[in-house]
């Protein structure tokens, strides 16, 4: 069954970046993808496990999808956050090589195995990153639903 249906914004994308089990359909500017993989949610203390136990770029990678200057009112979880905005998300994944990626990012770029926990503000955003993952096929995609709010104030 087809689960997630979601607006990429990508009309640039070449033949070869167009991977199972995603179906992309062109639509004017704009590609729609659909898959079955499903997001993992996590809450505070999951999240505390992973950081305590597992070591970062590593074993995980965390993002923040927030907008930087949002960073200044309520900082990143952890340092070892790595900010990729929510808009940024499908375009640095999907279209950046690993070269381009890590010079943009800061970090090497994730396999599609690798496991990826994204969180915001308050939840939304970082779901709407991990579907976006999930879409064009990363496999071990996790959401702190609680996210940076959450996070320094309970």
């Amino acid at each position: 069954m087809l689960k997630n249906l979601r607006f990429l914004g990508l009309s640039h994308l070449h033949h070869h970046q167009k991977k199972n089990p995603l179906i992309f359909i062109h639509q004017k500017t704009k590609i729609m993808s659909y898959s079955t993989q499903q997001v993992n949610i996590l809450d505070k203390q999951q999240v505390k496990e992973i950081l305590n136990n597992k070591t970062a770029d590593k074993d995980f990678i965390l993002i923040d999808v927030r907008e930087p200057a949002e960073l200044k009112d309520l900082p990143k979880i952890n340092e070892s956050a790595h900010n990729i905005p929510l808009n940024d998300v499908g375009p640095a994944f999907l279209t950046l090589d690993d070269k381009r990626f890590k010079s943009q990012y800061g970090f090497d770029k994730p396999s599609v195995d690798t496991q990826i926990i994204c969180y915001c503000k308050l939840g939304g955003r970082a779901q709407k990153a991990c579907d976006t993952l999930v879409e064009i096929g990363y496999k071990n995609v996790h959401n702190y639903k609680g996210s940076a709010n959450d996070w320094h104030n309970n």
